[in-house]
């Protein structure tokens, strides 16, 4: 297992890193726009015809769309400054190169190489922002970086034709690569990656898997396919259309060209700006955009004279441009820092076969037709098209998965903001966002059943949220003193059901010598240091790759008709908005359901389960038989002498590994489990009774200088909210099993009903073969087509109830839900054999059926 490191704060450099991915962006794009106002002068010089030159401009941007893709993935994996500055020192000498071409073949073989070189700006210098800017200011960042495209043009339309017109086109190949070459030794020099993505060691090589799987991304690759085909169709064809087509003056022609790129410098970054502060969605800001765009573009063709084009070209300029940092601060924010890199290499290369065919395309049309307007009608239909994949991106706008309100960022060279959570309360803004505020799954609950859902989610492909209330994994097992996993083992065999990463977990426990061999009281158990798990948890949701956020408390969900879409959380630095496709609770309250108005219910036919307080005794002799019947009659005899708070006569009394202390659960208390006031009463009330019970134990012999390790902290609590499922497990469900052919989870402990404080607790055994069988339908909200339960707040009968809570089963419970939900996130849609599949190659070893 790997070492988990935590990120450092923000600091100025990122402005520094900023200003290089820009001025390396802006090269590759000054020496993509060189083309088109030097086409017709290199046609004329190695004897290409019109038709011809598109091939030229295809040729690089296949060359362009092959290095997007790999220089994203080589981002994530090597690392984005040696992306950056190699490809740019590349792209600068091929640059060079093409200038002393003098055959076709020679120019298409170049113009090929620096396609090759120049597409992994991209990548890398998002995956670098990303490292460096937090999601509330990367949308102005973008906006920054993205001006590169829109200088690059005029740039190039500014300077190539005066350097035509004074010295040749050969002349601007080389200035062009020189600069290019100076800038990428630059950015090899300075560069470096920031501390918001910190690289995992001992990851290799970047998993794409959930990039495949990614439903917005794959529309916002194919709405910026549309998009940037009406853009690098005007930008590659525009020039020469208007001197072909429109007999406009070349000089005119480039100056409209330089008023369409001029506007975009400043828009860029004011969008981003303006989308930050005011919190506007970024999915129908694009959308307007576009339909904009296309309207410009309809009135572009219909334009005759250089004054009609000198008037539509700024609005044109930005409606082409400003959609791109727009759509491109989405792509982080959705795949994450990890993939940051990968995500925008391969978003972007669909983004550019767009540009790819579209110069062809062209081509062919004014060949054919020798339309201007027909051409401009053709480059109209790109974002009329794209419309559509945006009006279906869910989830996929930055501000519906940020905190409410946000307009600022606490960084260290601006003063901490103040915004408000939407109540009118002040609080402080967030200064550790993750990277991504959507993910695939997202699991409310960190203990064994959260643990499970979420590392099973994950290893389905799935990005994956675990959020958890307290300071460590692991639920009861760490924050209650319930250091016994029970259901992992059948009562009368002891023969194991349940696998997959409850065993993981018992393995690793093993290995540590931090588990007992299984143990049989009224049913089967074992019992382990709490220490230890919190270890083995923190690594297995880390090797797994979930992203875990401790101290997070939930406090809301936001719905739309039947799915959960959002959860908020609040921590010491405010309220957090979450987003997701699919939801797991785990909470064992079932606070999500709660939340988000999922049919529950409290308790079952009128009736709780007492909880109990874990208490864990130091100080007696290691040889000191410490039973069951021993401690009962310790208490027993302390009533009688007069000790009070003795309610409890009996429970489970065990040695616990490692350290040999003693576990008991004798302090039984009655509470309301929602109640923070009741629970307040009844865990003090809780404390008072293991200090009577400590003077009980004392009286044993070897016990006497015994003492309290440590209580709790929490009550444990066995029964609180459940969720109403599409099946309702039933006694005889248990009682009878049926055939394990449906079965998603296995239980194997017996019904143990706790009926109040005090009461002892009566018990049902499963039928033969000794575990019975629970159906998807038992994990899945009646109400909530996105939700799946796991833990105790699976829904059954009293009997059924008090046997589904305990964690054993809440193991299996959890490795079945996260599942589940990573299927119905990444699909649409979950089966029980595809469930039952995907838990088999995990490791689940579900029994074959049994005969009913």
């Amino acid at each position: 297992m790997t070492a988990i490191h935590a990120p450092t704060p923000d600091t100025r450099y990122r402005w520094v890193v900023l200003i290089l991915c820009w001025a390396a962006f802006t090269m590759t794009s000054v020496d993509r726009a060189t083309w088109g106002p030097a086409a017709g002068s290199v046609g004329e010089d190695l004897g290409v015809a019109v038709a011809g030159l598109g091939l030229f401009a295809t040729t690089y941007y296949i060359g362009y769309v092959v290095s997007n893709v790999i220089g994203g993935f080589v981002a994530d994996w090597v690392g984005a400054r040696l992306t950056v500055g190699v490809s740019i020192l590349l792209s600068g000498g091929f640059m060079l190169a093409f200038g002393e071409t003098d055959t076709h073949t020679m120019g298409l073989t170049f113009q090929a190489c620096i396609g090759l070189c120049a597409g992994a700006e991209v990548g890398g210098g998002v995956k670098l922002i990303t490292s460096w800017f937090t999601p509330q200011r990367r949308g102005f960042a973008m906006g920054v970086f993205m001006t590169a495209t829109s200088l690059g043009l005029v740039v190039a339309n500014a300077v190539v034709p005066r350097l035509i017109q004074s010295h040749s086109w050969r002349t601007s190949y080389h200035l062009f690569g020189f600069t290019s070459i100076a800038i990428g030794a630059v950015c090899l020099t300075l560069l470096r990656p920031g501390p918001l993505v910190v690289r995992q060691e001992g990851t290799g090589r970047p998993d794409l898997r959930p990039l495949l799987h990614n439903r917005s991304l794959l529309l916002l690759a194919l709405a910026g396919f549309g998009a940037l085909w009406g853009t690098y169709g005007f930008i590659t064809w525009s020039n020469l259309l208007m001197v072909k087509g429109a007999g406009i003056d070349p000089v005119r022609a480039g100056t409209v060209v330089v008023i369409f790129g001029a506007v975009a410098v400043f828009s860029k970054p004011l969008i981003g700006l303006i989308g930050d502060a005011l919190g506007l969605s970024r999915r129908r800001l694009t959308i307007g955009i576009l339909v904009a765009f296309a309207t410009c573009l309809i009135a572009f063709s219909f334009a005759t004279t250089a004054t009609q084009f000198l008037w539509i070209a700024p609005f044109l300029g930005i409606a082409a441009y400003v959609y791109s940092p727009v759509m491109m601060a989405m792509i982080p924010t959705l795949s994450g820092g990890q993939l940051a890199g990968s995500a925008t290499g391969g978003v972007n290369a669909f983004w550019q076969l767009g540009s790819t065919i579209v110069p062809a395309v062209i081509g062919l049309v004014f060949g054919a037709t020798g339309s201007f307007q027909a051409v401009f009608l053709v480059l109209a239909a790109g974002p009329c098209l794209a419309i559509i994949p945006m009006l279906l991106i869910r989830q996929a706008d930055i501000h519906e998965q940020l905190p409410d309100a946000i307009a600022g960022h606490h960084d260290n060279d601006r003063p901490l903001t103040t915004a408000t959570n939407g109540k009118g309360y002040p609080h402080m803004t967030s200064t550790t966002e993750p990277a991504s505020t959507h993910y695939d799954v997202i699991v409310a609950g960190g203990g064994s059943a959260g643990v499970a859902a979420a590392v099973a989610a994950r290893r389905t492909g799935a990005r994956t949220l675990l959020i958890e209330r307290g300071p460590c994994l692991g639920g009861a097992a760490t924050l209650r003193n319930v250091v016994t996993y029970c259901g992992l083992y059948t009562r009368d065999e002891l023969e194991q059901v349940v696998f997959g990463i409850a065993d993981e977990v018992i393995s690793e426990l093993k290995a540590r010598g931090a588990v007992s061999e299984p143990r049989k009281f009224n049913a089967v158990t074992v019992v382990f240091d709490p220490e230890s798990v919190k270890v083995v948890l923190d690594e297995l949701c880390h090797d797994a790759g979930v992203d875990v956020r401790l101290h997070s408390l939930l406090i809301g969900a936001h719905t739309d008709g039947d799915h959960i879409t959002a959860v908020e959380v609040a921590d010491h630095e405010g309220v957090h908005r979450f987003t997701a496709d699919a939801f797991v609770d785990a909470t064992g309250d079932a606070d999500l359901a709660h939340h988000a108005a999922a049919q529950i219910r409290y308790g079952t036919d009128g009736w709780v389960q007492n909880g109990s307080l874990g208490v864990r005794f130091g100080g007696i002799d290691p040889h000191t038989d410490v039973t069951m019947r021993i401690v009962s009659d310790a208490v027993r005899a302390a009533k009688a002498a007069g000790i009070d708070n003795l309610i409890a006569e009996s429970g489970l009394v065990a040695r616990m590994p490692l350290s040999g202390d003693v576990i008991a659960y004798l302090v039984d208390e009655g509470y309301d489990a929602r109640s923070a006031a009741d629970t307040s009463r009844a865990e003090t009330h809780a404390r008072h009774q293991a200090q009577s019970y400590l003077q009980a134990i004392r009286t044993i012999p070897g016990a006497e200088h015994a003492y309290i390790v440590t209580t709790g902290p929490e009550l444990g609590t066995r029964e609180s909210r459940h969720i109403i499922t599409r099946h309702h497990l039933r006694e005889d469900d248990i009682l009878n099993p049926d055939t394990t052919e449906n079965a998603v989870a296995i239980g194997a402990w017996p019904m143990e009903y706790h009926p109040g404080p005090g009461n002892p607790s009566t018990w049902k055994f499963i039928g033969d073969p000794g575990f019975y069988p629970i159906p998807l339908d038992c994990l899945r909200s009646i109400n909530r087509s996105n939700l799946y339960a796991a833990g105790r707040t699976l829904d059954g009968d009293r009997q059924a109830g008090a046997s589904l809570r305990v964690m054993g089963t809440a193991f299996a419970t959890g490795h079945a839900a996260g599942i589940a939900a990573a299927q119905q996130a990444l699909t649409g849609n979950t089966t029980t054999t595809t469930v039952r599949e995907e838990l088999q190659r995990q490791g689940a070893r579900l029994p074959e059926p049994v005969p009913a």
